[in-house]
């Protein structure tokens, strides 16, 4: 997360919008209250972004790392009629050395995020077995 954000702060002041002067912070602000589809960073640059940053395991003393055996169960999506997945891993999973943001970040690590999708793996378990 922290490489991110000096990825941001590089474009923000590539474009002139850095917040050491009054006019930099007034450009920012007007280009940041318009609502439009111009963005910061494109898609293609923040995937090569994650690429890069995630391409071989984190060795420095500020990454992210989840310690031990992990049991990551995660909704497969629309496609697979959202069906329950998971996998059995450790520390150097890619994904778990970094922070994926989405509408549900918060809400799928409540506990009754983790109560429901638990539940649907137990019914998912269920119907698959035969009689």
């Amino acid at each position: 997360m922290s490489k991110l954000l000096y990825r941001v702060n590089e474009k923000l002041k590539a474009e002139g919008m850095s917040f050491d002067s009054w006019f930099a912070l007034k450009k920012f602000y007007d280009e940041h209250t318009v609502v439009d589809d111009k963005m910061l960073m494109t898609e293609e640059e923040l995937d090569s972004f994650f690429e890069e940053t995630h391409a071989e395991p984190e060795k420095e003393m500020d990454s992210l790392f989840v310690p031990g055996r992990v049991v990551c169960l995660f909704d497969k999506g629309e496609n697979d009629n959202h069906k329950i997945g998971g996998i059995v891993t450790d520390c150097g999973m890619k994904m778990l050395r970094q922070v994926e943001l989405s509408l549900t970040l918060v809400a799928d690590h409540l506990v009754d995020g983790y109560r429901m999708s638990l539940h649907k793996l137990i019914d998912q378990l269920d119907n698959s077995v035969s009689p």
